[in-house]
């Protein structure tokens, strides 16, 4: 009510005053309807400006370019914001305040990473970064950070850009500015979503949404719409999806509309609703294409392809698969090489050099990494291929330490005990009388250590007894015969390795056998063991996320050629795209440091070496089931059944 109050009262004032004040009130109306309505603020920006000219009010004028640039960049106008903020530069640059100049400079950053050329927008951020840092402007510090952690979230370094939001919500923390908080807290949400951690993205979409603001609940919400698509909540992805766009639609936010467009397309094209999936994935196009939002095109492309595959249009799959590949050459291209042309801006020539050498140097040291990624690939795959023995290492030590703390703990009292029955044997063998030798067995209470000894004797034979199933298991699993062929007992490797992941399967954690009676197979044993062991690893930490019952189900069954082992989990299950690329080297679906993303292409490998099949069935919020088929007699000859 007081923000409409004032309003009220600076246009009344507007009609009222002259000269500076005048301006300063356009100035203050511009201001306000920045994101309420950018439009509105475009011409009270301008006629700022005008004023601001005529009577030669330099600060003002400064203010009002700034103020107009950015009100074009809030109504989607980024080429149009950036040729006129990149001419009106030179103006701010003469002009004593480098408040101002710092502003412009992360304008221009914003006009360029809304456009897709986050290379380009990186200087422009920097170059404001280090004028706020000289000036202690907190705000402007908080507002570079965050866009450089946007940057490295485009280069889908989630890591890293994480840390740069958390770094600008504690600078920001410190304005008391609860708003620009609020947004932080939605960027971090989001980048938890990535990350696969739901609890934390939870935690800080709810954070945000305790801000009064229409705008900060508006990105939460479409933010919400992902992590429920993630999850397999279709209901609820499309709830929040719809409240999204309705809030981004009143504060007429052009980019906000294209993102819940997409996100709403999303969730039908995950329910099969594919005529819902296309309608918004053709308006979030659209828009895409009247306000250049060049990665969201991009995005739109490939997603159209998809759903008019699963509408059997051939015609238009083609069409927009061969746009997606001109978009992203496009697309790349001018990021590495920042040839702006078709933008028809101009640069200094000193800038021009700078970005030269950039360039030149990004593809010196792109060219290195190359060489050192081709040297290291064949290490890699091989600490993958160890990477099963090496994490269980820990597990295994626990699992043996306890069966040797049993033996060791009852050595003690088993000498102590041998000790008194050595004394007694040795009254006997000395005729003490029946009075002393019923003394001393009353002072050793004899029945009791006899029966204690026994029952040490017993458990130091239990202890022994499960060691010696460890080094067995073990000495199965790792054996060093991995490229001889050999008779396979399929069952016996799928128990030995359960047997090494016992410390990884939690008590809340089913493990059902299904086991028929299959015959031996002739192949190599070690690798087999390492197929089993990456994907009974996959399915036990699948089954870890289920919220209700947690179950690994493992089945064995046969026919004339071949043996089949099937392996499914509980878990969250995969997408359409996850499904089409978990074979790939490098893809993974875990978090930053948890997985190198080779397990599943070594086994497709280690698989087709053996001249059989693997195959995963999977829908999202089902779970998973991976099934392999290994041939009974596996020689250079033999042939998959078609």
């Amino acid at each position: 009510m007081s923000n409409q109050s004032n309003i009220i009262k600076l246009k009344d004032k507007l009609t009222q005053t002259t000269g500076i004040e005048q301006v300063d009130c356009l100035l203050e109306l511009a201001m306000f309807y920045m994101h309420k309505d950018p439009q509105l603020s475009f011409q009270y920006s301008e006629q700022a400006i005008t004023l601001a000219n005529i009577i030669s009010y330099d600060e003002g004028l400064n203010q009002a370019t700034y103020f107009k640039g950015l009100s074009m960049i809030n109504s989607g106008e980024y080429k149009a914001a950036l040729t006129f903020l990149l001419d009106a530069v030179e103006n701010v640059m003469k002009s004593p305040g480098d408040l101002l100049r710092g502003k412009v400079y992360n304008g221009i950053g914003n006009g360029f990473n809304k456009l897709g050329f986050i290379s380009t927008a990186l200087p422009y951020y920097l170059k404001a970064l280090d004028i706020f840092e000289q000036l202690g402007y907190a705000d402007g510090i908080s507002a570079c950070i965050t866009n450089i952690g946007i940057i490295h979230f485009y280069d889908k370094n989630y890591e890293k850009s994480l840390q740069y939001h958390l770094k600008a919500k504690q600078i920001q923390e410190k304005t008391g500015d609860k708003v620009k908080v609020g947004n932080i807290d939605n960027n971090i949400g989001y980048l938890y979503t990535q990350l696969g951690e739901l609890e934390k993205a939870l935690d800080y979409f709810n954070e945000a949404m305790k801000i009064e603001s229409n705008r900060v609940r508006g990105l939460v919400h479409n933010n919400l719409a992902y992590l429920y698509i993630k999850i397999g909540k279709p209901d609820l992805a499309l709830e929040h999806g719809y409240k999204g766009l309705k809030i981004r639609q009143e504060l007429k936010d052009q980019h906000g509309i294209l993102t819940s467009y997409s996100n709403i397309a999303t969730v039908y094209f995950h329910i099969q609703d594919y005529e819902k999936a296309l309608n918004y994935r053709l308006k979030s196009l659209h828009l895409g294409e009247k306000i250049s939002a060049s990665f969201y095109l991009n995005k739109n492309y490939r997603y159209l392809s998809e759903i008019y595959y699963k509408k059997r249009d051939i015609d238009n799959v083609f069409y927009y698969q061969q746009k997606y590949i001109e978009s992203n050459e496009k697309l790349y291209g001018e990021e590495k090489s920042k040839a702006l042309t078709e933008m028809e801006i101009k640069y200094e020539t000193q800038k021009k050099v700078k970005e030269t050498e950039i360039y030149r140097l990004k593809n010196v040291e792109l060219k290195r990494t190359l060489d050192q990624l081709k040297k290291t690939q064949a290490q890699l795959i091989q600490q993958e291929k160890m990477a099963s023995v090496g994490v269980l290492t820990a597990g295994i030590a626990h699992e043996i330490n306890n069966p040797v703390n049993f033996i060791s703990a009852n050595i003690a009292p088993l000498q102590r005990n041998i000790r008194f029955f050595l004394e007694l044997i040795n009254m006997y063998e000395n005729k003490a009388t029946p009075e002393e030798i019923a003394d001393f067995k009353e002072e050793i209470d004899f029945d009791y250590t006899k029966e204690e000894t026994f029952g040490m004797i017993n458990d130091i034979s239990e202890g022994v007894t499960r060691t010696k199933e460890i080094i067995k298991g073990l000495s199965n699993f790792s054996r060093n015969d991995r490229n001889v062929r050999q008779v396979v007992n399929i069952q016996q490797c799928l128990e030995s390795t359960l047997s090494l992941l016992k410390t990884q399967i939690g008590k809340d954690i089913i493990i059902s056998r299904k086991f028929t009676n299959i015959p031996t197979i002739v192949g190599l044993h070690g690798k087999i063991n390492q197929v089993f062991m990456n994907i009974l690893t996959n399915a036990i930490q699948a089954a870890e996320n289920n919220l209700g019952k947690k179950e690994v189900i493992i089945s064995t069954w046969a026919d004339t050629n071949f043996v089949y082992i099937s392996i499914t989990d509980n878990g969250i299950g995969m997408t359409e795209e996850t499904k089409s690329k978990i074979y790939d080297p490098f893809f993974t679906t875990k978090e930053v440091g948890k997985g190198t993303g080779l397990g599943l292409s070594i086994c497709f490998n280690i698989i087709e070496e053996h001249h059989g099949t693997i195959d995963v069935e999977s829908e999202y919020g089902s779970g998973a089931t991976f099934t392999i088929s290994l041939p009974i007699n596996f020689t250079e000859e033999t042939a998959i059944e078609e």
